[in-house]
């Protein structure tokens, strides 16, 4: 590798990251979630100043649809049908 075996200061970070919970749940109260949502509320405009950690792909999906209901009032979702050709298949 480019960074060498062992390399102290990746070894460093590595076990500095290791004593801090970055993300088990959006249950529990978490430091480094609560620093980088702040981060994330003084980087964006005001609509978006909100965040929310969410734990797969699915939750992520959830979220999305009922976000876009709750802002548009509609409860429809387009969406390809199964048989649909999709790119990289």
């Amino acid at each position: 590798s480019w960074l060498g075996h062992n390399n102290p200061r990746v070894t460093e970070a590595v076990q500095q990251g290791l004593t801090q919970l970055t993300h088990a749940s959006s249950v529990y109260y978490n430091e480094p979630q609560v620093r980088l949502a702040k981060k994330l509320a003084e980087t964006l405009h005001a609509p978006l100043r909100r965040s929310l950690f969410i734990q797969s792909g699915a939750d992520s999906n959830e979220a999305a649809i009922l976000f876009a209901r709750r802002a548009t009032g509609k409860s429809g979702i387009a969406a390809p049908p199964p048989s649909a050709p999709r790119s990289g298949a």
